[in-house]
């Protein structure tokens, strides 16, 4: 057998053990990995979205719904809102909104809103490509603090220059 088709039946050997390796791993973690993501999630909604008392952007609140903010979800021109319910009233969403001109590409936040008053009750960035040092101050929850406790409509949410 000549050395060129003993190479390749090697490599075809080799590969497709580590796709079959490959493939039995993605087979027993992708529950586990579901699970993650959901608490993932679960996690940023009950900081963006406390169901009672003073939102607090640096604060993961537990959860006071009565049921699954993150299966209880309707999709609103291109944005998930996840709804938190209290028997089958909706007192607070969260809004997941993904801004295709962020500065080095695509941002995703999600913004949480009392339903009783229209209150911003929080703001978590899911994920963002920004410089760091820079376009990252925004991941901090003191910069966040800034915006929480407000309702949309009663401020002027402008972005400043800083200047110096």
């Amino acid at each position: 057998m000549p050395e060129t088709v003993k190479m390749i039946v090697v490599m075809v050997v080799v590969t497709g053990l580590a796709g079959l390796g490959l493939a039995a791993v993605n087979d027993r973690t992708s529950d586990l990995i579901a699970q993650n993501a959901r608490q993932t999630t679960l996690k940023s909604i009950n900081t963006v979205l406390p169901e009672t008392g003073k939102p607090d952007a640096c604060k993961t609140f537990p959860s006071g719904f009565d049921n699954a903010p993150d299966q209880d979800t309707v999709c609103i021109d291109g944005m998930t809102v996840f709804r938190g319910r209290r028997g089958s009233e909706v007192t607070g969403i969260a809004v997941q909104a993904i801004g295709e001109k962020a500065y080095a590409g695509t941002m995703t936040v999600l913004v949480g809103l009392r339903m009783s008053d229209g209150m911003l009750t929080g703001i978590k960035v899911l994920k963002h490509a920004e410089t760091p040092g820079l376009g990252t101050g925004m991941t901090k929850c003191e910069f966040q603090r800034q915006m929480v406790g407000f309702t949309p409509d009663g401020q002027n949410w402008t972005v400043a220059k800083e200047i110096g």
